[in-house]
């Protein structure tokens, strides 16, 4: 290769490269977009699911459904909203038309939950019976496949990556075979032209014939030629080193949740209730670990199941322990002096969705776990011999999966050793 060609060819492999690494870098900023946008409608569900909660409770004096906060609930999507327009080119079709429907939803949600607010206001009724239940399920369905687009769109740009970095890496490869070859052949020439100077100098000092001269350059270029470099190749290729790496069984990602910062995190936000009803809450058996589930949907099952336990605990002392048991994880909620009655019994172990004058966080808690993929239950406890009652409510979790280390075995020895090694290992 002469110094023009590898110019050439130095000059495409740097605009290859710089090519690659400018689409690299703005694929890299689209997926920070992407990301902040994904995140920041999970903010704004995250307000629709506390004005929720605070309206299933009845909690009127609560700041989650008065009209601010649901005003800049509604800024927070139209914000979200102004972030999918700017990323049009990024985004999927189908997540800007879930989008669109998840802020006309919220609206009426927003409207109806100031509508039932007043009501409250004036006389107590059984919300439960309200189809508010049915539009915060379908924001919360519409959230959920929004992430879904989001991660799409994600995949698209990463493989996109992915091709970027291997022109990247491919060019500057090349480029360095060529460079190689060129200074290689730049040494052998240099080689060449001293052996033939030294050679010609001895013919000028002993003034030799025309055909001596000529006998003399064929040993020359006799003594350059690659036989032997190939012959040394042939020879070592004899001897070889195998790296056997076993192939790693891919674990598809899960989202998990630490239980106890989700048991913690609730139990702050009950601070004033807690003390107002002055109950006794036990922690002291919870432990850290990490549950398979969406944060959103950990932290609804523990408040329900907290909000449940703190109205009825007639002795006004809770339990809460958590284990792990294998591959899954249990966490219990004992309630002093509280049992569950027939209908609640019954309920909570048949396959009916909800029931008329059902307690509303047990509903919601037999719905959470059910999407979720994980169980719950209830059960009464009664000591005879102390004339005391207690309940307790029971939830079964899976636990993600730990990906284990796998070692990396090497073989020596000539191809034929190796490959009768392997043969028989197979």
């Amino acid at each position: 290769m002469n110094v023009k060609k590898l110019v050439i060819f130095g000059t495409l492999s740097v605009v290859a490269l710089v090519s690659a690494l400018t689409v690299q870098q703005s694929n890299l900023s689209k997926i920070s977009q992407a990301q902040t946008l994904n995140t920041g409608v999970g903010t704004c569900f995250q307000r629709v699911s506390q004005s929720f909660t605070a309206l299933m409770t009845k909690s009127l004096s609560s700041n989650y459904i008065k009209k601010s906060f649901l005003t800049t609930t509604s800024d927070c999507i139209a914000q979200a909203n102004e972030l999918a327009n700017e990323q049009k080119a990024t985004l999927t079709k189908r997540s800007e038309v879930l989008l669109n429907q998840f802020s006309s939803d919220y609206y009426w949600f927003s409207q109806k939950t100031l509508k039932l607010t007043a009501q409250l206001s004036s006389a107590d009724f059984d919300i439960s019976a309200s189809n508010v239940i049915g539009k915060f399920t379908t924001l919360d369905d519409l959230k959920s496949e929004f992430g879904g687009e989001i991660a799409k769109a994600i995949t698209s740009l990463e493989q996109k990556n992915f091709y970027a970095l291997l022109v990247a890496t491919s060019s500057l490869l090349l480029f360095s075979i060529f460079f190689t070859s060129f200074m290689m052949g730049q040494k052998k020439k240099r080689k060449v032209l001293s052996l033939l100077d030294e050679e010609a100098r001895d013919i000028l000092d002993n003034e030799v014939d025309n055909d001596q001269a000529r006998r003399v350059f064929t040993n020359i270029f006799n003594s350059l030629d690659l036989e032997n470099s190939n012959k040394l190749l042939a020879r070592l290729d004899t001897q070889a080193t195998v790296t056997s790496v076993p192939k790693l069984k891919e674990i598809p990602k899960v989202d998990s949740v630490n239980l106890s910062s989700s048991i913690h995190k609730n139990l702050e936000s009950f601070g004033q209730k807690i003390a107002s009803y002055g109950v006794v809450v036990n922690t002291e058996s919870v432990k850290e670990f990490s549950v398979t589930g969406k944060d959103d949907l950990i932290n609804q099952i523990v408040f329900h199941a907290l909000n449940y336990a703190i109205d009825f605990s007639k002795e006004k002392k809770l339990k809460l322990s958590t284990s792990l048991l294998g591959g899954t994880a249990l966490l219990k909620l004992k309630i002093e002096g509280h049992c569950f009655n027939s209908n609640e019994l019954d309920y909570l172990n048949s396959s009916v969705s909800s029931q008329e004058h059902m307690n509303l966080d047990l509903m919601l808690l037999k719905e959470l776990t059910a999407d979720l993929e994980g169980s719950f239950a209830i059960k009464n406890k009664i000591n005879t011999k102390e004339q005391r009652s207690n309940c307790e409510l029971e939830f079964i979790f899976t636990v993600p999966s730990i990906r284990k280390s796998n070692s990396v075995k090497v073989l020596k020895g000539s191809k034929k050793d190796i490959l009768r090694q392997m043969n028989s290992e197979a």
